[in-house]
């Protein structure tokens, strides 16, 4: 069998360094793996496998020679974009453009196209909701859902987590509280996040939907041949790590709870935790380092009303999502 070499751009990032502990985790590269960034960043090391990889300065040569590329870059660097080869495949984690394939390996990875080198891992709410819209479907009929998703720092990286932590130790000194970083870094002003959720977590667009409330609303159809129609509100949230969503979802036919939850339960990326005895449901730390959704207060309002509440590790669903988007890449398409 041929070896195949990976590489990693924005190897310095919080969601490459999740990338990277999962791909140890999973011991499921045996290839060559490099790692590159901006040149300020260069001469880091980075833990792989016990092994201690140096982080390389942007290069030509080294990202022509990748059969794979995970693209973990914050912002999009047409330079760099320009050296890819065109037959290399590219796991896109933050820049889409519209010839992208959207791919949610619990979902849709079948798809993948051979001739479709790009590909996008889409926001960790989309993740989190297409996945429970793909089992309830095999259940039922879905006509609308409506979600709020709580989003934390993380998926703004280390700037917005420092950001965060730095608010947190001015409250405590009683020092002025500033921001650089929420709503968005390239905000016309900054706001605090602690204390005041943001109902905003990407640009918000001329008819005041954000772009993540669009994307949710519109790339369903990359999924699901029909798909229902998704009102969303995503919500930045002064929490370092996780994601939680509220989920409603309206129900052509007439649903028992039961079959529901046990098609949930019988998935392997779902773990239900409810117990409405006890107080018991899933939180951000039950999650923490885990791929997989955790679902709880599960309840219907009436036989077409279902609700329930999801959390997931924001940056642990992407990594893995994209790390099962590239081991189908190798094992089927390269």
């Amino acid at each position: 069998m041929r070896m195949y070499q990976a590489g990693i751009l924005g190897a310095s990032t919080l969601l490459a360094k999740e990338l990277m502990t999962w791909l140890s985790k999973w011991h499921w590269m045996e290839c060559p793996l490099i790692l590159m960034d901006e040149k300020s960043k260069t001469g880091e090391i980075a833990m792989f496998q016990s092994h201690y990889l140096p982080i390389h300065a942007y290069d030509q040569s080294r990202i022509e020679a990748c059969d794979v590329i995970f693209d973990c870059m914050e912002t999009y660097d047409e330079k760099i974009a320009g050296w890819i080869h065109p037959k290399t495949y590219v796991i896109h984690m933050h820049s889409y453009h519209k010839e992208d394939q959207i791919i949610v390996p619990n979902v849709n990875v079948s798809d993948v196209r051979k001739e479709s080198h790009h590909i996008f891992i889409p926001y960790a709410s989309f993740l989190l909701l297409s996945s429970v819209l793909a089992v309830a479907k095999k259940q039922t009929s879905v006509d609308t859902c409506i979600v709020t998703s709580l989003q934390s720092a993380a998926e703004i990286g280390y700037e917005g987590r420092e950001d965060l932590i730095s608010q947190m130790q001015a409250f405590v000194h009683d020092d002025e509280m500033e921001s650089k970083m929420f709503p968005l870094p390239d905000a016309y002003q900054h706001l605090p996040l602690l204390f005041q959720p943001l109902p905003q977590t990407t640009a918000l667009r001329e008819d005041g939907f954000t772009l993540e409330e669009t994307f949710l609303f519109e790339k369903m159809t990359a999924c699901f041949l029909s798909p229902p129609k998704v009102n969303a509100t995503c919500v930045r949230v002064a929490s370092l790590h996780g994601l939680s969503m509220s989920i409603t979802l309206s129900l052509q036919h007439e649903t028992k709870l039961d079959r529901l939850v046990d098609g949930l339960t019988s998935d392997p990326s779902f773990i239900c935790m409810d117990d409405v005895t006890h107080n018991m449901y899933p939180i951000c730390a039950d999650v923490l380092h885990d791929y997989r959704i955790y679902i709880g207060r599960m309840r219907m309002r009436d036989a077409h009303t279902f609700q329930g509440w999801a959390v997931c590790d924001d940056l642990a669903i992407r990594s893995t999502a994209a790390i099962k988007a590239a081991r189908y890449l190798l094992h089927n398409i390269l």
